[in-house]
């Protein structure tokens, strides 16, 4: 069971959605449908809130926005940011209070304050005022060959127009995307149904406003072709089991997400257009790094590690946007942890205080439970394995076997 290496088919791992070919784009996917590229209002920001006061293990924000409206029809510009900064505030108190809660030594709670408060890296939203990280741009690499590529329109239904529309404009307020009719590339794009939600049977249930499309749709971008006509990155996603090996006698762990981190991460002028994608007819091209091309996962992951570089693998991991900080006292945390907090300020990085936790003994880390003694699989991930069905014959299973 704890074993890592086994005799697995192609086609047992599509049912589990696994995609040999095609790992790195799926890495990216998980990310987003984990994070959410979508977009709640406000309006329900402040249940999510109220329900975060009550949690135990894991954060509930399913209700709440991950991205804040810069400014809305008449309301005051620094009054909307004063509002974000309170939201950011109580965001770190309930993180805090919820460390308390896991045990962390009352008599250090003072020295975990003054750390946590000292930088300004924490976010419940993504804000457009916040510039983006301070790493080398995700610079994009075409074939000698390239053409340029503009997609045709695909059919939409009202709801996804709608739902494009909304989802578009938030995305040009906030500086992710602007207006640029003469990119000579052009992506199609996908609304899809959030799993765990409404069907598409119910959109003519009822008048569904904008918001609440926001909160039912997400928005997915097809690159393929720009990724067949992209010459991939050099380098290769770390060894889990290797690098997860450093945990070994940590008696503190903690983990960190980032705020909408893809978006965080700056795009090359250059390569800007080349991500260019369309919405209702109208091509919108990216500022950061988009989700789905074939450079993404790998360029967010070396940038993770460059940043980190001199705690990494001595006292942190990071996966994607997903980061491991662990210890083996309660001192030697709080040192590291003030040395991962004040890279994240130096290089402009910003954390979402609700997914972060700051002390455990035991966490739940790219499909594994870790702990200073040692590393199991997530139970449910091998009753997910357990619950597949056998191959038909032995004929079929070996002609379709994977190591």
């Amino acid at each position: 069971q704890d074993g890592d290496e086994f005799l697995v088919s192609d086609g047992t791992l599509k049912q589990i959605g696994i995609d040999i070919s095609r790992l790195l784009e799926q890495v990216a996917e998980k990310q987003r449908l984990d994070e959410g590229d979508d977009i709640i209002p406000r309006s329900a920001m402040e249940v999510g809130f109220d329900m975060l006061e009550e949690w135990e293990e894991e954060p509930l924000t399913s209700n709440m926005s991950d991205v804040h409206r810069l400014r809305r029809v008449g309301e005051d510009p620094d009054r909307v940011r004063d509002a974000m900064m309170a939201d950011d505030t109580k965001g770190v108190e309930l993180m805090m209070k919820q460390t308390v809660e896991n045990g962390f030594p009352q008599d250090r709670v003072a020295d975990l304050q003054r750390i946590v408060t000292s930088v300004d890296v924490w976010r419940t939203k993504f804000r457009a005022d916040d510039p983006p990280a301070k790493v080398e741009p995700m610079e994009i690499e075409l074939k000698p060959d390239a053409r340029h590529y503009r997609c045709a329109a695909r059919k939409l239904n009202p709801y996804e127009k709608r739902f494009l529309d909304a989802f578009a404009a938030i995305l040009l307020e906030a500086g992710v995307i602007w207006k640029n009719d003469r990119s000579k590339y052009c992506s199609p794009v996908n609304p899809v149904l959030k799993p765990g939600g409404i069907h598409k049977r119910d959109l003519k249930s009822k008048e569904w406003s904008d918001e609440e499309l926001l909160q039912h749709f997400r928005l997915t971008i097809d690159y393929r072709v720009i990724n067949s006509m992209t010459v991939p990155s050099a380098g290769a996603m770390p060894f889990q089991v290797e690098i997860l090996e450093h945990v070994q006698g940590a008696v503190v762990l903690a983990v960190f997400d980032l705020i909408k981190g893809f978006w965080q991460m700056p795009l090359a002028e250059a390569s800007r257009q080349v991500l260019s994608f369309m919405v209702n007819g109208k091509i919108m091209t990216p500022t950061r790094v988009m989700q789905g091309h074939v450079d993404s996962a790998l360029y967010f992951q070396k940038t993770m590690e460059n940043v980190c570089g001199s705690l990494l693998y001595h006292n942190l991991l990071a996966w994607i946007d997903d980061v491991l900080l662990f210890a083996k006292s309660i001192d030697e945390y709080l040192e590291k942890l003030e040395t991962f907090l004040g890279l994240m300020q130096t290089h402009g990085l910003k954390l979402n205080p609700l997914k972060c936790r700051l002390y455990n003994t035991s966490v739940k880390w790219c499909g594994r439970v870790i702990s200073g003694q040692g590393v199991k699989h997530d139970p449910a991930r091998v009753e997910a394995l357990h619950g597949i069905p056998t191959q038909p014959t032995q004929v079929n299973y070996n002609s379709s076997c994977v190591r």
